[in-house]
């Protein structure tokens, strides 16, 4: 499992466990799903983010102080299923794409994630179909370095936001 903490609210970001293989878009009981951990909130119980999707949603890290307030960030091989809402909920429906790395506004409350997560990689389309495989937070400069098949790749904080500010433009990035 990974982890991560949020240093205002007090939180820790996880995955319960890692799933056991490496099967691509897998969806199921045992798919990696991140969980909120915030001392002394919802009962004093770790809550599921991810759960709005039965696939893989995994690697929590937090990303500090992006226009007064925190994000989280994280793996997923989520997408949208274009044109398909639930029935009983309205909401969009997940489907099992590529490993993107995906953005979520903090805190959280107790039903999970305080928006719609806002996808800011989309490999498939920009590395031949490769996956991300690991990315990594400079705390100093506020990129992230993707590591895509065995390449490294760097992402500014200035693309970062222009891509946030996009997503909250449109209904989805």
């Amino acid at each position: 499992s990974s982890s991560s903490s949020s240093q205002a609210s007090e939180c820790i970001y996880f995955t319960r466990f890692k799933q056991s293989s490496s099967t691509k878009r897998y969806v199921g009981g045992t798919a990696e799903s991140i969980w909120a951990y915030c001392a002394g909130e919802f009962d004093d119980m770790a809550i599921p983010l991810t759960d709005d999707y039965n696939g893989t949603s995994k690697s929590p890290s937090v990303y500090y102080n992006y226009d007064d307030f925190d994000l989280i960030l994280f793996m997923s091989d989520r997408a949208f299923l274009s044109g398909s809402t639930d029935g009983a909920t309205g909401d969009e429906v997940w489907t099992a794409g590529s490993m993107d790395l995906w953005a979520a506004r903090l805190p959280v409350k107790a039903s999970g994630l305080v928006d719609t997560p806002i996808r800011l990689t989309s490999v498939s389309c920009e590395h031949n179909g490769l996956d991300l495989s690991e990315y990594s937070v400079d705390p100093i400069s506020g990129a992230i370095i993707l590591r895509i098949g065995a390449d490294l790749h760097y992402m500014t904080k200035e693309t970062i936001a222009t891509k946030i500010s996009n997503a909250n433009g449109e209904k989805r990035n």
